[in-house]
């Protein structure tokens, strides 16, 4: 249950400590030394050099790159990237703020919203889950629209499961609930954001989700009101003069933007990249280390009383649902790149936070054991093959570069294998609490050496 104060309201004080907290661990692992490294091609190259030709053109509809119109995404991340291009001048750290607060928004949104739903110690859980997981990290420090759009469609469908909860009425019988008017405005306005950062998967996605888990589970009864009218208005009012304007100014867009870059990614294979239908399982399992070996446990303690209780569970089997769907969409598209999974993370934080905070609760540190077993075991492997990399002759092929990374691939190794011996020891020696922290720690310090 939530934090409370003596009197039984809910403690404001804990929510602002909680969210510094935050602010503060992840602030600084998105943000450190966050120019330090030059802009990768051809991604972080071409979505940064788009954002500069619009701020020369004074053009802000149409995304120009080397003089030609680019029309493959929508202008959000161009925008936001332009705006910390004038606030913060040129350079790799402007180009890189907006995934790295989209990625911060992410991990603050799965606190209040795991907080909501499953109490305040499975909040803080989710919410260190999804910062400190390997693929989340990495993506907050690359210029990419997938965070953005990951991070848009999870407020879409954080609004929706939390504003399903909320009462149709308030207090006085007669006006429409204010929470669940605002939430549920919040999720057209993310929806139109999320149409805005990446296209029509903006809205198609979380749309299905929401629409399967309201007939898988008969959820119907929670739905009304949903606001469709004011909401329905939002959302244009965001995401259509974009459109509009795109369309009126290059009329060859439409059918470039809607045909070539939406239906023909999804079912052919015109863009090259092509992989088999199971290329997301490893992406995944690698993508959610260190908590890999906490997902089974998660899900079977979402299920907990199986078909029979899933009106009891109705939460927890949406965000399987949400995680599910976003996985088998995109395994079955033609187009298949490691960022496409994102979306999938936040759901599955939230089981493992929600899972992690009932066990610790438990008390027996065995109920972790195997999910600290496979961290120790990844922690193994990932130390070995980092010394391979930087002694074994030939895998980094300039020599004097390989003895440069040398120190700092020992320091790798060191962290990864001193952190896979002491959270098994601490969780079984002192608490699982102690066992999950030494956990986040060796993942953050192994990051910001990586990031040296």
């Amino acid at each position: 249950m939530p934090t409370v104060d003596a009197g039984g309201v809910p403690s404001a004080g804990s929510w602002r400590r909680d969210l510094l907290l935050l602010v503060v661990v992840f602030g600084a692992a998105n943000l450190f030394l966050l120019g330090r490294v030059p802009l990768a091609n051809p991604d972080e190259g071409r979505y940064a050099g788009i954002p500069r030709e619009m701020l020369a053109r004074g053009d802000w509809v149409t995304p120009w790159l080397n003089a030609t119109p680019y029309f493959e995404k929508p202008p959000l991340v161009y925008w936001t990237v332009g705006l910390a291009r004038v606030l913060f001048g040129a350079g790799e750290f402007a180009a890189r703020l907006t995934p790295a607060l989209f990625g911060l928004a992410g991990v603050l949104l799965t606190y209040a919203t795991g907080r909501r739903l499953f109490g305040r110690e499975a909040g803080l859980a989710a919410a260190f889950v999804l910062g400190s997981s390997l693929l989340y990290l990495v993506l907050s420090r690359i210029l990419l629209l997938d965070m953005a759009v990951s991070v848009l469609m999870t407020a879409t469908l954080y609004c929706f499961i939390l504003g399903v909860r909320e009462p149709a009425a308030g207090t006085d019988g007669r006006l429409a609930g204010t929470r669940r008017r605002w939430l549920f405005l919040g999720l057209y306005a993310s929806a139109a954001l999320a149409t805005l950062a990446k296209g029509l998967i903006g809205f198609l996605i979380p749309g299905a989700v929401m629409f399967l888990w309201l007939l898988i589970f008969n959820q119907w009864r929670r739905l009304l009101p949903m606001h469709l009218g004011l909401g329905g208005l939002v959302f244009l009012a965001l995401a259509a003069p974009w459109h509009v304007l795109a369309a009126q100014r290059n009329p060859e867009w439409a059918q470039f933007y809607f045909v070539r870059e939406h239906w023909e990614r999804f079912t052919t294979t015109t863009h090259a990249r092509t992989a088999p239908a199971w290329f997301f399982v490893p992406v995944l399992l690698v993508g959610l280390f260190p908590w890999v070996g906490f997902l089974g446990g998660a899900v079977r303690d979402a299920v907990a009383g199986g078909w029979a209780r899933r009106r009891e569970n109705a939460e927890a089997w949406f965000l399987i649902t949400w995680a599910a769907f976003v996985f088998l969409f995109f395994s079955k598209s033609e187009s298949k790149l490691i960022p496409y999974i994102l979306p999938a993370l936040p759901p599955l934080a939230l089981l493992i936070g929600a899972s992690l905070a009932r066990r610790v609760r438990a008390g027996p540190a065995r109920r972790l054991r195997f999910g600290l077993g496979v961290f120790a075991f990844g922690c193994g492997l990932l130390g070995v093959a980092v010394l391979a990399a930087v002694f074994r002759p030939g895998i980094v092929r300039d020599p004097e570069q390989a003895l440069a990374l040398r120190p700092y691939g020992v320091a790798l190794a060191a962290i990864l294998l001193l952190g896979g011996i002491v959270a098994p020891w601490a969780a079984r020696v002192q608490s699982g609490r102690a066992g999950l922290r030494t956990v986040l720690a060796t993942m953050l310090g192994f990051f910001a050496v990586v990031v040296l």
